[in-house]
């Protein structure tokens, strides 16, 4: 079986990057690879996606003395942890380069051993131009299951989505012109994570967003407003799509409105962008179908025929030893650290109905995003679930056990302190017990999040109201039970 090695910095988050090596990922797949993607961190939910391949961090020596067909690098600090880390050999070598301006997405300095460099923009491609003779566009480019949607009979302008990591201000403030007449929903880092999926867009009757989610929406047939921080063209047209597109649908070339203008070019232009359905359908699928960028790509970069295995040319000293270095620093960057990353267990009791380190099941968590985790486990009383090895506020959206839904009130927590909205907890071994016995399963649908310093002020004041409303019960008790003393207080008070 032919076999490829992809890279990121990491695999946590519904990013672009992220995104797009699973993407690469499941179409490997489909030409019969067998897929491994090695990261500097990897947890839930991106794992969640990644089933059908294995999934390794850069700092596993599994990685040594191992062959490829191809090396599929994204982000130049992978590249640098392998070449100075471990012995691989491979025959193919494809780099790939998402954005213009940020400083992962600088080519590796082997870049010109490469077979082919694949870009994803024009904007993109002309910020190497000067270095490289042939760059591969590979557009941001879309899965079948959105072209698989039907176009709606009608559209009536009720349900938008603003979906985005980084809102700027004038559309919270389109928000608040729009609220009285339209259902606005926040999905993105600025709310809930959320995976973009077919099922999703065609909820809404307009999208406002930038990005791989513009190409989505037009396979969807789902209007779409291009718009976010960088500004924006508004509807697509077939004026400014080509510029558009040479921008990645950024928003970037394009101005910037202010709230009210905003508010007036998707209301008063709907019914006309209703009209360009059809046609942006059409151009999707002749420019951004995902089949078929990947199948050019790979005919391309593999179109010279190499038998033998290529090993990894070794930087010089001291030049290797700098690179090794900052290499493994990469995984404490803020991306990849705490802040972002947890850990969740299981654990389930043994034996002696004890609990104990080897009965446990741990994954690492993405914090702020919903984790689905099933587990197949075994259990004749009862179980421990960790949402964290972190203080933090955790929501507990679902337990299912052998199937069955589990109540609220089959669990104690060490939680300092619960409202309606989440459980708080002060301690690093954060813990829900579950009283039940399990057959055959676990399924768990959660989120945490980090405490920061307005949870611990607001866990201070609501303890402080708690210690208020027990002084004052011990204030009534005591007076009851002292009748004298309560008469004394009183003549005293009189006679002050």
């Amino acid at each position: 079986m032919k076999t490829v090695l992809i890279t990121n910095l990491y695999l946590q988050k519904y990013t672009g990057s992220e995104l797009h090596v699973v993407d690469m990922a499941n179409e490997f797949k489909k030409h019969g690879y067998k897929v491994t993607i090695a990261v500097f961190s990897k947890s839930y939910p991106l794992l969640s996606l990644c089933d059908d391949f294995t999934v390794v961090e850069l700092s596993d020596p599994c990685l040594d003395n191992t062959q490829f067909d191809i090396l599929f690098i994204q982000h130049y600090p992978t590249f640098d942890y392998l070449k100075t880390h471990y012995h691989i050999q491979y025959k193919y070598l494809i780099v790939s380069k998402l954005s213009s301006f940020n400083g992962f997405e600088t080519l590796p300095s082997f870049y010109q051993e490469a077979n082919l460099i694949s870009v994803v923009s024009k904007e993109c491609q002309e910020s190497i131009m000067n270095y490289v003779d042939d760059a591969f566009l590979f557009k941001n480019s879309v899965s079948d299951t959105f072209f698989a949607q039907p176009k709606r009979n009608t559209y009536t302008l009720k349900k938008i989505a603003v979906i985005s990591n980084h809102v700027p201000n004038e559309l919270y403030e389109l928000s608040h012109l729009l609220k009285e007449n339209y259902d606005v929903q926040f999905i993105g880092a600025a709310s809930v994570p959320t995976l973009v999926t077919p099922e999703i867009l065609t909820q809404f009757d307009l999208v406002i967003t930038i990005g791989r989610t513009v190409q989505q929406c037009f396979a969807c047939h789902i209007p779409v407003y291009v718009y976010d921080h960088f500004g924006g063209p508004g509807y697509i047209t077939k004026e400014n799509i080509q510029k558009a597109q040479d921008f990645n649908f950024s928003g970037r070339g394009f101005d910037q409105k202010n709230p009210q203008d905003l508010f007036n070019d998707i209301i008063h232009g709907y019914n006309t962008n209703i009209e360009q359905l059809t046609y942006l359908k059409e151009y999707a699928q002749e420019n951004f179908s995902l089949t078929q960028t990947f199948n050019a790509m790979l005919e391309k970069a593999t179109e010279k025929e190499v038998k033998d295995y290529i090993e990894f040319t070794s930087y010089q000293e001291p030049e290797n030893t700098r690179l090794k270095t900052y290499s493994e620093m990469m995984a404490f960057t803020p991306y990849i650290h705490s802040d972002y990353v947890n850990e969740s267990k299981i654990y389930y009791p043994d034996e002696n109905n004890a609990l104990n380190e080897s009965n446990t099941y741990a994954w690492k968590i993405t914090n702020g995003y919903v984790i689905h985790q099933r587990i197949h486990i075994t259990s004749p009383s009862f179980i421990r679930f960790d949402p964290a090895s972190q203080p933090c506020k955790c929501k507990l959206l679902e337990i299912i056990i052998d199937g069955k839904k589990v109540s609220k009130d089959r669990l104690c927590s060490n939680r300092i302190l619960a409202n309606e909205n989440y459980d708080y907890f002060m301690s690093h071994d954060s813990n829900y017990m579950i009283d039940v016995n399990v057959e055959k399963d676990i399924q768990i649908q959660y989120i945490v999040y980090p405490l920061t310093f307005e949870d611990m002020e607001y866990i201070t004041n609501e303890k402080n109201k708690e210690i208020k409303a027990l002084e004052f019960k011990y204030e009534q008790l005591y007076d009851k039970t002292h009748p004298v003393s309560k008469m004394n207080k009183k003549i005293k008070a009189r006679l002050q």
